[in-house]
């Protein structure tokens, strides 16, 4: 399932209320993952005002990534492609 925007927004919602959902978060480190990876084809496909910077995507995927580091250094997802640093 590919998240959109709105819905990666509702998820960080949510680690508001609750800042230790490891489900929630790995949705996001797979969402901002996935995101910056296919940052150039979303690039043409969105409208500018729809368009989150790459920076920012880096950002949150690390913080999401440092936080299960932290809290659960030995999750499997920690050994996919995905749950590894994006490299600026």
């Amino acid at each position: 399932m590919k998240l959109r925007a709105e819905e990666a927004e509702a998820l960080e919602e949510l680690l508001v209320e609750n800042s230790s959902n490891i489900k929630v978060r790995i949705q996001l480190i797979a969402y901002y993952f996935h995101s910056c990876a296919h940052f150039s084809e979303d690039i043409e496909e969105a409208n500018s005002s729809e368009r989150i910077p790459l920076r920012y995507l880096i950002e949150k995927h690390t913080v999401h990534l440092d936080w299960l580091k932290a809290n659960n250094p030995e999750h499997s997802v920690l050994t996919k492609q995905w749950g590894q640093p994006i490299p600026d």
